[in-house]
């Protein structure tokens, strides 16, 4: 198992919750949904104690969410989320 399987299981029960499509700021959206979730803030801090950094968990936080929504990472924007300063915006295909 990998060492991040957390963080991975942290953001699909995120992204499970979420209702509308994904937008381009869907790592923004999972981050300031664990911000106003108290068991999921536990968990994402336990999981920073674990890793040895908050920095380290946002990372995975933003691979995760790129590799489960098959969606592309962009430019780097600055975040409204207390837990990270920036994120990459994600790139979503125009639909057809």
């Amino acid at each position: 198992m990998k060492k991040t399987e957390g963080v991975r299981q942290l953001v699909e029960q995120v992204l499970n919750c979420f209702t509308s499509p994904p937008d381009e700021d869907l790592i923004e959206h999972v981050c300031m949904a664990i911000e106003a979730n108290p068991q999921w803030l536990a968990q994402y801090h336990g999981l920073a104690e674990e890793l040895g950094a908050q920095t380290t968990v946002n990372n995975w936080i933003g691979q995760y969410v790129k590799e489960l929504s098959g969606f592309d990472s962009g430019r780097s924007h600055r975040s409204k989320s207390q837990l990270m300063k920036s994120y990459r915006k994600l790139i979503i295909p125009e639909p057809n």
